[in-house]
């Protein structure tokens, strides 16, 4: 099995709303648009929604004290690498 992701890193919902049914884009906005509590968290969210049976939408929503753009990126890389090396 050959697995492929492609990473669409995006400041709003909006940039990557093209193409997406209307009920997996309001669940996404939705995700988007909850408040982080800096006090209690958490300050990482995830979702995963299954678009198909061989097709998934990986949501990660972090406040920008977790990471920038670059640690982002590195960590993104070695999270799929231990996941699918």
């Amino acid at each position: 099995m050959v697995l492929t992701w492609q990473v669409y890193p995006a400041r709003s919902p909006e940039e990557v709303a093209g193409g997406l049914p209307e009920p997996v884009l309001a669940r996404v906005q939705a995700e988007a648009g909850m408040p982080f509590d800096l006090a209690a968290g958490p300050l990482v969210r995830a979702l995963l929604i299954r678009m198909a049976p061989d097709d998934h939408l990986l949501l990660l929503v972090m406040h920008h004290t977790v990471a920038d753009g670059w640690s982002f990126k590195v960590g993104l890389d070695f999270c799929l690498f231990d996941i699918w090396g």
